[in-house]
């Protein structure tokens, strides 16, 4: 237990000793309010609120507690209504103080100011690990949300505020104490502080020669997020350059608190599933309420995206096997589920037909071949004909090719069966390439999916797109990287206009990666999306339907990392989804049957 505190020689500090004398004492009381407040009081500010909370919890009960608050008051059906009574301000803000990973913080922040409706919250629930329930409490305190803390959960301010500390700067339970800290300097400032303060780091940034991006003077946080993507800050450890900034406006209060944190290296990220303590929720008196509460890079350009979830994927807390009722499944033929289009584009060359070469992106950079994509077609078609679909594959089709392949095949989709469309590509923002490099509209094939064969109305039309979203990839600091090897060249990116998608009944969009940015392609393994489906799909078929296992994926590609020597890119797969039932996949058809 020693290492729940910020430092060995606090006053507070309970060697390894004298933690087993704690947990086998039979008579062990539980703090009061008072005590706690007590030792609030007389603790050091610098060190983190689990040191003085830590010396009186019961430790055995821990994992209980938190558990049966998550399951009665905090699951994640509960966070979907909690989203709902947030503001764009509010959003960001706990994007910001819950998700450890910048760049993937910054890309949903971008989404949600480009009106993209997501419900980001409860895809972090979902993903994260235990004891999320709790962060996400102090997350909420800090940003000092009350109405959704004492109206919606039933909690009691003053206790919550004993418990959280939210107003002290130097401590936390889950939530990086630099931060906190950010956080409460960008909420501190009104529009003429931040304006003077982004002028000063606009100015350093020109004299670094480094890319200065806007992103609004309301919304500070993310400022932040994207200094730390290009290690212009480096908490815990550097925090020189904003520090800089504030002692040139003369703020040197919050200089001085910003140093004393780095220098006493008291704010190391959280690891929640490291923490063993008591955290009693259930402690907490709540309302008396009437509820209870090899990589290359597949481009597609920056393009709004409804949400990644509809409420069918939320039906469970827990991903887990559920029973249904028969009327909230997709009514499939076990013996014909469905029909597979693989249209896989490897070889590119730029058209030379005076008929369509007008058609060509005003670009100069040509589309690279995709080395590597047999490699997620084969993929692909091996895991659908495992779950007896119909199989197609298309190779190389210009761009003219696409729509009428499309049609083609939906015209064979069967009574009581599924389409699914995947499309292994260069790409732009809402576009797909034809091997000529002429791009269509993804809109367009949505259309042909949902219009062009009338069997499949009230059906599960699924459309899978291995390609970019942009130009750039998204990039983390290298501290962050978790796998990857350095300047790998089997590592590429697929490709080189805000186009919204439009709303279509029974259909699930699966995108590699969020607009804007470019989707990473392993030349000798396939792309990390593809690669990731397939194994998710045969894995968690028989558990879970389509739109879980999604979020298997994402969860799963989000922790990939793509090391060079300049940076560490990351990628952020992205669900649109207008499902009106739960997708079942038949079960994995055995060899004789």
């Amino acid at each position: 237990m020693g290492n729940f505190f910020s430092r060995e020689d606090s006053p507070y500090y309970i060697s390894e000793e004298q933690e087993e004398d704690v947990i086998d004492d039979e008579d062990f009381i539980p703090a009061s309010k008072e005590q706690l407040q007590d030792k609030a009081e007389r603790m050091d500010p610098h060190i983190t609120t689990d040191a003085a909370i830590n010396e009186f919890c019961n430790l055995e009960n821990a994992k209980e507690n938190v558990d049966r608050v998550s399951d009665n008051i905090l699951n994640v059906e509960k966070v979907n209504e909690i989203e709902k009574e947030l503001d764009l301000y509010e959003k960001i803000s706990l994007i910001y103080l819950l998700y450890d990973d910048a760049e993937v913080a910054l890309q949903y922040m971008l989404q949600l100011q480009n009106d993209v409706q997501l419900q980001i919250l409860t895809e972090w629930a979902l993903t994260s690990k235990d004891k999320w329930n709790v962060k996400l409490l102090e997350a909420l305190c800090i940003i000092q949300n009350y109405y959704i803390l004492c109206n919606m959960l039933g909690y009691d301010k003053k206790e919550l505020e004993v418990r959280f500390l939210p107003e002290n700067e130097g401590s936390s339970l889950f939530i990086d104490c630099i931060k906190k800290k950010l956080y409460r300097i960008a909420d501190s400032f009104d529009n003429l502080t931040t304006k003077k303060f982004l002028k000063i780091v606009r100015d350093d940034f020109q004299n670094k020669r480094l890319d200065f991006k806007d992103y609004g003077v309301q919304y500070l946080e993310m400022y932040f997020l994207y200094w730390i993507t290009i290690k212009y800050i480096f908490p815990p450890h550097n925090l020189k350059n904003v520090c800089h900034a504030f002692k040139v406006m003369e703020r040197y209060d919050i200089t001085e608190s910003l140093e004393d944190l780095v220098a006493k290296h008291v704010v190391e990220r959280p690891r929640c599933t490291n923490f063993n303590f008591d955290y009693n929720l259930e402690k907490i008196p709540r309302r008396s309420t009437s509820e209870s509460p090899n990589l290359q890079i597949d481009l597609i350009g920056q393009s709004s995206l409804s949400s990644g979830f509809s409420d069918s994927s939320l039906s469970s807390a827990r991903i887990r096997k559920i029973s249904h009722e028969e009327d909230d499944c997709y009514n499939i033929d076990p013996n014909c589920p469905g029909v597979c289009l693989i249209v896989n584009q490897e070889n590119f060359y730029t058209e030379f037909s005076d008929e369509w070469k007008h058609l060509l992106p005003k670009t100069d950079k040509k589309l690279e071949n995709r080395i590597g994509t047999n490699i997620d077609r084969d993929k692909l078609k091996e895991t659908f004909e495992k779950f007896g679909f119909v199989v197609i594959t298309k190779d190389n089709l210009d761009h003219n090719y696409i729509i009428p392949a499309v049609k083609e095949v939906i015209s064979q989709v069967p009574n009581n069966s599924s389409f699914i469309v995947c499309i292994l590509s260069h790409g732009l923002e809402g576009k797909i390439y034809g091997v000529n490099s002429i791009p269509i509209d993804v809109k367009e094939i949505q259309g042909v999916m949902c219009k062009h064969n009338s069997r499949l109305k009230g059906q599960p039309k699924v459309l899978i797109l291995q390609s970019c979203q942009g130009q750039e990839c998204q990039e983390v600091t290298s501290d962050d990287s978790q796998e990857g090897h350095d300047d790998d060249q089997d590592l590429q990116t697929d490709g080189p206009s805000v186009t919204m998608v439009p709303q279509t009944a029974d259909m699930l969009v699966f995108w590699a990666t969020v607009p804007g940015f470019g989707a990473i392609r392993d030349k000798k393994r396939g792309s990390w999306f593809i690669q990731s489906l397939c194994d998710k799909i045969k894995e968690k078929a028989d558990k879970m339907h389509l739109q879980e296992i999604c979020t298997m994926v994402k969860q799963e590609v989000i922790r990939k990392r793509w090391e060079t020597r300049k940076s560490v890119r990351v990628m952020v797969p992205i669900e649109e989804s207008t499902f009106s039932r739960f997708f079942f996949l038949p079960p994995i058809k055995r060899a004789g049957h």
